[in-house]
């Protein structure tokens, strides 16, 4: 069955995954914590983001208010940045959890500044690009704010890991979604990926995605038999074969593929 999601939030789904492992792991507060000061429980970090929890603080349940307090209260008498990194990670869940994604990725990104791996900054690349498709009426600046930490995470995913091609993959959709230099910069930045990886599967996904998104289907459909000849288990691939089936309106092939695609 073809995909309802299309565009570029597939390309960050396993990030969107690792996020869930990584950040939902915390654990119920204990019932000894209850009604906490709230003006002690933002210390260990100076950062304006914490003035924003803070002012979260007031909607929250009496058990959130009492949870949220644990995690600051750990994250200060943290020992190293080993385990203050794992609390980060926790509070990052637990503002996630709350609805507010933009300050979730923000404690993500503090975590990626700590562990300076590539993974830990896709993760918070990728929810700074959550905040920006989920959020309601944001603010213009948290808007701009938002785009520009999402481009500085996967442009330090790329750098740490340069052999990695889906980072550089998802640097590349972020820009066809919201570029900088203007309307072609994504494309042309994936046409580059094309060049320096012809065979790499995710670049020809994408390419041939975009062109069915422009009307280009014979280009597509040349995308996706490359694609098939050097990737003949990315079954993706067919879920595009089926789209282009249906929008040509041929019903023998919208079958076929329709069999094949697994849309992961």
């Amino acid at each position: 069955m073809i995909s309802k999601w299309s565009g570029p939030v597939k390309a960050f789904l396993i990030s969107v995954i690792a996020f869930f492992i990584l950040y939902f792991g915390f654990s119920k507060v204990s019932p000894d914590i209850r009604n906490p000061e709230k003006s002690a429980v933002l210390n260990p970090i100076d950062k304006d983001f914490n003035q924003l929890a803070l002012q979260y603080l007031d909607s929250l349940s009496s058990e959130d208010r009492s949870q949220a307090a644990l995690y600051y209260q750990q994250l200060e008498k943290a020992v190293n940045d080993s385990v203050r990194s794992l609390i980060l990670q926790k509070i990052s869940g637990f503002w996630y959890q709350q609805g507010k994604v933009g300050l979730a990725a923000d404690y993500a990104r503090e975590v990626a500044k700590k562990m300076n791996s590539p993974e830990s900054w896709s993760i918070a690349a990728t929810n700074f690009v959550l905040a920006l498709k989920t959020t309601v009426n944001p603010l213009e600046t948290e808007k701009a704010d938002w785009l520009s930490k999402a481009r500085e995470g996967f442009n330090q995913a790329a750098m740490i890991d340069t052999g990695n091609v889906t980072y550089k993959v998802n640097k590349a959709l972020l820009s066809v979604e919201f570029p900088e230099n203007g309307p072609m910069e994504g494309i042309l930045a994936l046409r580059a990926l094309a060049t320096s990886y012809p065979d790499n599967a995710l670049v020809l996904y994408h390419l041939a995605r975009l062109a069915i998104e422009t009307n280009q289907i014979d280009r597509a459909k040349e995308r996706l038999e490359h694609l098939l000849k050097t990737n003949p288990g990315f079954s993706r691939a067919y879920c595009l074969l089926a789209k282009i089936a249906e929008i040509e309106h041929n019903e023998n092939d919208l079958n076929r593929y329709q069999k094949k695609c697994k849309d992961e």
